[in-house]
């Protein structure tokens, strides 16, 4: 009798509410290390329209220019356009292609995406083209990136 008073108790503690008691812990130790990495992140929680213009002037590449170098990297293009405008609110595109090796090219994006949050990475696209006096396949990616700005009235 006595095995059973002991017994039962435990076994429903651990067939119904140890699973929502660690659940729960967890959700609030992410909760926890969330607060933490808000407290350490150095990028501003302010909306993209505070910024200014980087695609129309080319200011974004001139932001990047250091990866590029540093990862070998060359720029084939880049073709700043305007999406979209209302009222005081103007959306730009850009298109930038850029020619590499695979992963100096994913260095750059990472860098692109993490290091200028005034823009927005919307499409990548990869492509290998044939180097025909060099002999040699090179990598091309395709970027389009995007930005809001705001003008004052």
């Amino acid at each position: 009798m006595l095995v059973l008073l002991v017994m039962v108790p435990l076994l429903a503690w651990n067939l119904a509410v140890s699973r929502t008691v660690n659940q729960w812990r967890k959700y609030r130790a992410e909760q926890v290390q969330i607060r933490l990495l808000e407290r350490m992140d150095n990028i501003p929680k302010t909306s993209a329209t505070l910024y200014g213009d980087l695609l129309h002037s080319g200011d974004l590449l001139k932001a990047i220019s250091p990866e590029i170098e540093a990862n070998g990297l060359s720029v084939d293009l880049y073709v700043p356009y305007l999406t979209e405008t209302q009222g005081a609110a103007t959306l730009r595109s850009a298109e930038i292609v850029l020619r590499g090796r695979f992963i100096p090219l994913l260095k750059t994006i990472h860098a692109l995406e993490h290091n200028v949050p005034q823009v927005s990475l919307r499409s990548v696209e990869f492509a290998s083209t044939n180097n025909l006096r060099e002999k040699e396949v090179q990598l091309r990616a395709t970027l389009i990136v995007q930005q809001i700005t705001h003008r004052e009235p």
